[in-house]
């Protein structure tokens, strides 16, 4: 019996480095006809498509993905020599050695690594080796600020009530449709009490996580707002519970390689697009390496039709790396929000209104909800944090053809732009939809919070909703949904409320300084259409389902 097996069996894909000295990692392989599966995963996603949502299967992509046996055959041999025992996952391995071996293989010091030279063609990135260098911070307890002469955020909760009046949610049944939290660098979990309180105070039937992937250990604050949110806006949907002890690449390698996977997951972390080394160790390998090799496995993500919601950040365009307004990172944009092959999400907040509701759920009326119906994106003058968005800054994050027209519209219309930003890449968010004081309960102890990890979630639960209504017709899922969202926005009127106010030059420290025409250098404007602060602006579900309908009668 082997260690591998040994391993597997006991702990599975679990931890770095255990108790027993063993060290679990992942080496990713450069994959062949990376442009062609590209281009396959834009053509099935495609509405006009003879092939929409013609989704391939696991084996189907690395068929096409796997570099040439005799490469890989070079590295695992390499790796036998130090008596580490490999599984091969088509273009990547799973790999198990003694912490003594791994240290002597990988030459690891100072936490970092090397990979051997006469390997470096073969090799793209391992991740693993070395524990997460920082811990990224979680999402924070709503707050509000007075600024005089702008749009006050309403201070009441935004319980299911509230998201039925602003996105049209005309479907509440998620049945048969699979979606997932996705959590990041260990000791993340949930309180399933929790989540059925919620669904019960806001007239939702419980619903139980009946999948957990990695380790379930204390409810976190991240974990318990991904899973509650989701759970509100998708009754009777199979929820899943998902943790890494790592970070994005191990994830998407485990999850692009397993059999059975959810329909649709949200992620609400990231971090720095150039500054990825800040968080895993990249050895003799760049940021832009390793987030070249994360966007081919969201490429397969996709090939196999989930559909990936990602939160577009909380510290504006500068991001985290600059919340106190660096000259020389005026804007940053945060990987993975700004993937080409994801859908970004951006955040609202609702602005304070004097309506008067008759709440019909007891979470409304014990708590008291939002009234309005006016949303503008979240800043630091507002909610004391920003929205992100901005552009992907690597040459393999250009612009796409769904994107390209909304794009140039913008870059076009004389809004006020910065000195320097990556004006041929990828711009995110998609869409926007609410992400302050979003109700979650603690141990039955209900708190406010905020941050666009709560709005990654409450579009994710959305999706999960669209394909329930699609599997109700007999049609497949939306898979990856970025042409689509595009396209529906331009054909169909009234599929997303557009936001024309509101920026994303400020962080969750201060706002940057501005330009004479009312711009800055650290970020961007709203404006009509898409924009790199809101995207398309917020759905209407509704509306949405009916385009569905008018697309599929063709």
């Amino acid at each position: 019996m082997n260690l591998l097996y040994v391993f597997l069996t006991l702990i599975g894909f679990a931890n770095t480095i255990t108790a027993s000295g063993l060290v679990e990692y992942y080496v990713a392989l450069y994959p062949q006809n990376v442009g062609y599966l590209q281009q396959r995963l834009l053509d099935i996603s495609n509405p006009l498509s003879s092939s929409w949502r013609k989704f391939m299967t696991k084996d189907e992509i690395l068929k096409y993905s796997s570099p040439i046996y005799e490469e890989k055959l070079f590295v695992i041999e390499w790796l036998k020599t130090g008596n580490t025992e490999c599984n091969d996952l088509g273009d990547a391995l799973f790999c198990v050695s003694t912490e003594e071996t791994a240290n002597t293989l990988w030459v690891i010091n100072e936490n970092n690594y090397m990979i051997p030279e006469n390997f470096g063609d073969i090799i793209a990135f391992v991740e693993g080796l070395i524990p997460i260098k920082s811990k990224i911070r979680k999402p924070i307890i709503t707050t509000t600020r007075k600024v005089k002469n702008i749009p006050q955020p309403d201070t009441h909760y935004i319980g299911l009530e509230v998201m039925n009046r602003l996105y049209n949610l005309t479907t509440s049944n998620a049945s048969g449709v699979s979606l997932a939290a996705i959590e990041y660098q260990g000791n993340s979990g949930f309180n399933q009490a929790d989540i059925n309180l919620n669904n019960k105070l806001n007239n939702v039937l419980p619903d139980n996580v009946s999948h957990v992937i990695g380790s379930d250990t204390y409810p976190d604050t991240e974990t318990q707002l991904d899973l509650q949110m989701e759970a509100l806006l998708a009754p009777n949907s199979d929820l899943w519970f998902w943790d890494d002890n790592n970070w994005l690449l191990s994830f998407s390698l485990n999850f692009s390689n397993s059999a059975n996977i959810p329909d649709v997951i949200s992620m609400s972390w990231g971090w720095a697009e150039d500054s990825q080394c800040s968080i895993i160790s990249c050895g003799n390998k760049t940021s832009e390496d390793y987030v070249n090799r994360v966007n081919f496995e969201y490429v397969k993500i996709g090939l196999r039709g989930v559909s990936i919601m990602v939160a577009s950040g909380d510290a504006g365009a500068p991001g985290r790396t600059s919340e106190v307004c660096l000259s020389n990172r005026p804007v940053n944009p945060v990987m993975p929000g700004s993937s080409p092959w994801v859908t970004s999400v951006s955040e609202t907040f609702v602005v304070e209104s004097t309506n008067k509701v008759n709440w019909t759920t007891k979470f409304c009326q014990d708590n008291g909800c939002a009234s309005g119906s006016t949303q503008l994106p979240t800043n630091f003058e507002q909610t004391d944090w920003t929205t992100g968005g901005g552009f992907a800054i690597y040459s393999s994050e250009g612009r796409t053809t769904w994107q390209s027209q909304a794009v140039d519209t913008y870059l076009s219309s004389n809004v006020s732009l910065p000195t320097n930003f990556s004006r041929y890449g990828r711009g995110y968010p998609d869409v926007s939809t609410i992400g302050h004081y979003c109700p979650v309960y603690t141990k039955g102890i209900l708190e406010g919070v905020d941050g666009t990890s709560c709005a990654s979630p409450v579009f994710a639960g959305m999706v999960a909703l669209m394909n329930a209504h699609e599997r109700s017709k007999g049609r497949p899922n939306l898979g990856f949904l970025n042409p689509l969202l595009y396209y529906i926005s331009d054909e169909y009127q009234n599929t997303f409320n557009d936001i024309t106010e509101g920026n994303n030059y400020c962080t969750e420290q201060n706002c940057c300084p501005t330009l004479k025409d009312g711009g800055s250098n650290y970020g961007y404007l709203a404006t009509k259409g898409w924009d790199p602060v809101s995207g398309l602006g917020t759905p209407n579900l509704g509306n949405i389902l009916s385009a569905l309908d008018s697309l599929n009668s063709y």
